[in-house]
């Protein structure tokens, strides 16, 4: 079948479509808003009346570009129901070749969405199980950086963590390497697979990122690992650094402001912060920090004035040592415990000894 592309693209709505040249090929081109963006859409008709469709945005458009995609649409099974990625020579280095199924240009036309094909400039390290960036809305910004991602699965449960165990999903691979990994609680394990082959499970141990070779600080995972998402580079040997200053691992329990089961690493200032503005707001709310020694400092809110009750624990002898506080005492017990990796407590004085 061939189409007569130009009458079905001008229909009803009588959206003017220029005749012009990506290269060698004659295309169609039509100039149109979606959600804001000026966007241009060309559409090539080959043989058998197989109709390429690509679309950027205007100011990223490129006639170069535009050609090679085009090849590389033309390579492609015409018959093909999944995405094809051929390579280009481009920073952007795949077409990504994916049936158009029931368009919206084209939905009163379903013979003409079965033969069309839509192709997209992606790099190699976006497509995960050839899922495409973006999904149904993927980035059409010819000139944009290459944007990475993996594959992410939890080996163990997380209470009220955001992902459940066992369930696979993708993830951009900065914001990977920048917070969820260096927000795992400790012993949880991650399963982590890039496009490039790389399968590697991975957890947090105190300031670090451990396993399958990798021991890593965890704040340079961006510099570190960001290379093997990107093009495929080996995993990093291991890399010794000293431990970073002012963190403490965390867990706490709010009537209204959720909790944390398992110890999550946070600077000092996030810990003081939880205190301040989620501990007092109500009774019975606590939280548990510890320095990298095992050193604890745990509070509770109480129902007394002052309403803090702070203690440390001393698990041989099954007991703790503990007062009511000021906000400004427990937060110069927390400095201590994060700065010099110890338990202060006992330099409160009058503390009280109960039993557990």
């Amino acid at each position: 079948m061939i189409v007569d592309i130009a009458e079905l693209l001008a229909g009803p709505r009588r959206r003017p479509v220029t005749p012009g040249r990506a290269g060698r090929h004659e295309v169609l081109t039509q100039s149109l808003t979606i959600a804001g963006n000026a966007m241009v859409t060309v559409y090539h008709v080959g043989d058998g009346g197989i109709v390429t469709m690509l679309q950027a945005d205007r100011d990223s458009y490129r006639e170069d570009l535009a050609e090679i995609l085009i090849d590389a649409a033309l390579t492609a099974d015409p018959a093909g129901t999944t995405t094809a990625l051929v390579p280009i020579a481009f920073p952007l280095d795949r077409a990504a070749v994916t049936p158009v199924g029931a368009a919206d240009m084209f939905r009163r036309f379903p013979e003409v969405s079965a033969i069309t094909r839509e192709v997209l400039a992606v790099h190699r390290s976006e497509v995960i199980d050839g899922e495409l960036p973006g999904g149904t809305r993927p980035d059409r910004v010819w000139t944009r950086e290459p944007s990475p991602r993996a594959a992410i699965a939890l080996l163990d449960a997380w209470p009220g963590g955001p992902w459940h165990e066992g369930v696979a999903i993708v993830r951009e691979a900065s914001a990977l390497l920048t917070r969820e990994l260096p927000g795992l609680p400790s012993g949880v394990r991650l399963r982590v697979r890039d496009a490039h082959g790389h399968d590697l499970t991975v957890e947090r141990r105190w300031d670090r990122l451990v396993g399958d070779g990798i021991d890593l600080p965890l704040f340079t995972l961006a510099d570190t690992l960001g290379p093997m998402f990107l093009d495929g580079s080996p995993p990093p040997a291991p890399l010794p650094a000293g431990p970073v200053p002012g963190m403490l691992e965390m867990t706490y329990q709010t009537g209204d402001r959720g909790y944390a089961a398992l110890p999550l690493l946070r600077p000092l200032d996030e810990c003081t912060a939880r205190l301040e503005k989620q501990i007092l707001r109500h009774a019975g709310n606590w939280a548990v920090f510890a320095g990298r020694s095992g050193a604890i400092v745990q509070v509770r809110r109480d129902d007394e004035n002052p309403v803090l009750w702070l203690e440390t624990p001393d698990p041989a002898a099954s007991v703790s040592r503990g007062r009511l506080v000021t906000m400004e005492e427990a937060v110069r017990m927390l400095t201590i415990l994060a700065r010099e990796d110890r338990s202060a407590v006992e330099e409160l004085g009058g503390l009280e000894t109960v039993r557990f």
